[in-house]
């Protein structure tokens, strides 16, 4: 069943959100008709910006069975890159090729909802998206070189890593450690 949040939100932001109880997708916002990608986890952290300022229960209620139900079932299957769910509750899962934009993007909506509600089990979760730059990903590479600021593009497969390093991806690294709160620690290296 597919559900609509609302609350004092524009029509154009305002996610759906697949809600089947014990369904592994419980909690998912779709990106485009019935598939999820992890290059667009903003949803949540969107609503989180919203929740914040109205307060909305229907808001809180719609990230909470994301963070509860969804983002776990994300960490067990190393951050998918994209999943297509059809009508009868079926689907197909891809996990690469995966990029720094999914990985920044999940971490920012769960670190916000951490900080908000401080639950162990979010702090947890958020820790082991943030583990993903430092290495444990599929390819069991660090993405992110502290020396230089930079992040690798992406993994293609559990042997491929994307070695360049692209803006997108290492501003994307960059906010995440921003959110995380270490940016002091970056910079007071490099004045070093």
């Amino acid at each position: 069943m597919f559900v609509k949040v609302t609350a004092k939100m524009p029509k154009s932001t305002v996610p759906y959100q697949y809600r089947t109880i014990n369904h592994d997708f419980d909690g998912l916002y779709f990106c485009w008709n019935n598939i999820w990608h992890g290059w667009e986890n903003n949803p949540a952290y969107a609503l989180l910006k919203s929740y914040r300022i109205t307060g909305a229960p229907k808001i809180f209620e719609s990230i909470q069975r994301w963070a509860d139900d969804f983002v776990p079932f994300l960490i067990k299957h190393n951050l998918p890159r994209r999943i297509k769910v059809s009508t009868d509750g079926t689907y197909k899962m891809s996990t690469c090729s995966q990029i720094a934009y999914g990985i920044s993007s999940l971490y920012r909506g769960m670190k916000s909802l951490a900080e908000i509600f401080g639950k162990p089990e979010y702090k947890m979760c958020v820790e082991k998206i943030f583990d993903g730059f430092k290495g444990d990903n599929i390819a069991n590479t660090p993405m992110y070189n502290p020396k230089t600021g930079q992040c690798f593009d992406g993994i293609n497969s559990q042997d491929e890593v994307k070695f360049n390093f692209g803006a997108e991806s290492t501003i994307e690294e960059l906010l995440a450690i921003q959110k995380r709160g270490l940016s002091n620690i970056i910079i007071r290296r490099k004045l070093k």
